[in-house]
C-alpha cells in the first residue's frame, strides 16, 4: 500500500492513535482530577506532578490527558458534520448541474466569503457555549470548501462509462450517486476528514483561548488562557498544552497528506 511508504504518515498515523488512546483512557489513565484544587500553586514538573501544576494548584498532566479529550472529540465531531453536509450539497450540485448547481454553488461562494471565525465566536458569545454547541458551530462553517471538493468528483465521474451504463439500463439518480459515484469519490474526500479535524482543534482551542470555550471542561485553549498572566515564572503552564495541540494537529496533517497521497487517483497516477 503506498501508505506503508510514507515514513511521515506512519509516524504520524502512530501518535494521532496513542493520542486517542489517551483521550479514550482519560479517566484512567490521568493520576489527578483535572478540576481538583491542589495544595502548591504553580509548582514545577516533579515526581508527583510530571508536568507540575497551575495557578489553582491543579495537575497539568491531568488537563493536558483531559484537554486532549476534549480536543478530539471537537475535532472529529465537526469533521464529520462538515464532510457530510460538504457531500450532501456537492453531490447533487455535481451530479444534476444546471439550475442547482448553479443555486448551490453561490450559496456556497457566499458562505465562503463569510468571516467563519468571527461568525462563531459572535454565536457562542451571544448563546453561550457547550461541547455539542462548538461542535455544531464549526461543523456548520467549515463544509464550503469540501463541497466544492465533491462537486468537481462528481463532474468528472458522472460522465465516466460505469456511470453511463448504469443510466443505460434505467438506474435512478439516487442510486447511481449513492453506489457508483459517491465510492469512487469518498477516496479523495476521506483524506479532507483529517485535515479538517485538525483545523476545529486549532479552531476550540483558539475560541477556548479567548474565553468562549465551553467552562465545564477541560480544553487546551482555556490552559492557555490561563497560563498567559504566568509564562514568565512558571513556562511549564503554557509549554505542555501547547506542545500537546502543535502535536495533534501535525500529526493529523501527516496523515491527511498520507492519504491524499495513498488515495488520491491523481497521485497514484503519478
Amino acid at each position: 500500500m503506498r501508505y506503508q511508504r510514507h515514513r511521515g504518515g506512519l509516524i504520524g498515523l502512530v501518535v494521532v492513535v496513542a493520542l486517542a488512546a489517551v483521550a479514550i483512557l482519560a479517566p484512567t489513565i490521568a493520576p489527578y482530577d483535572p478540576l481538583a484544587l491542589g495544595d502548591v500553586a504553580l509548582s514545577a514538573p516533579s515526581r508527583d506532578h510530571p508536568m507540575g501544576t497551575d495557578h489553582l494548584g491543579r495537575d497539568i498532566l491531568s488537563s493536558v490527558v483531559w484537554g486532549l479529550r476534549v480536543s478530539l472529540v471537537v475535532g472529529v465531531g465537526s469533521a464529520l458534520i462538515s464532510v457530510v453536509v460538504g457531500i450532501l450539497i456537492g453531490a447533487p450540485a455535481g451530479y444534476f448541474r444546471s439550475r442547482l448547481d448553479g443555486l448551490l454553488m453561490r450559496a456556497t461562494d457566499a458562505f465562503m466569503v463569510l468571516p467563519t471565525f468571527f461568525l462563531i465566536l459572535l454565536v457562542a458569545s451571544v448563546f453561550g457555549t457547550s461541547i455539542g454547541k462548538l461542535i455544531a458551530l464549526i461543523g456548520i462553517t467549515n463544509w464550503p470548501p469540501i463541497a466544492r471538493l465533491v462537486r468537481a468528483e462528481f463532474l468528472s465521474l458522472r460522465e465516466r462509462e460505469f456511470t453511463l451504463a448504469a443510466r443505460t439500463i434505467g438506474v435512478g439518480h439516487l442510486m447511481i450517486m449513492l453506489r457508483h459515484i459517491l465510492p469512487n469519490a469518498l477516496p479523495v474526500v476521506i483524506p479532507t476528514l483529517s485535515l479538517r479535524t485538525a483545523g476545529a482543534i486549532i479552531t476550540e482551542a483558539s475560541l477556548s483561548f479567548l474565553g468562549v470555550g465551553d467552562p465545564n471542561v477541560v480544553s487546551l485553549g482555556q490552559m492557555l488562557m490561563y497560563a498567559l498572566q504566568f509564562m514568565r515564572m512558571a513556562w511549564w503552564t503554557a509549554a505542555f498544552p501547547g506542545l500537546a495541540i502543535f502535536v495533534v494537529v501535525l500529526a493529523l496533517n501527516l496523515v491527511g497528506d498520507a492519504l491524499n497521497d495513498a488515495l488520491n487517483p491523481r497521485f497514484r497516477e503519478t
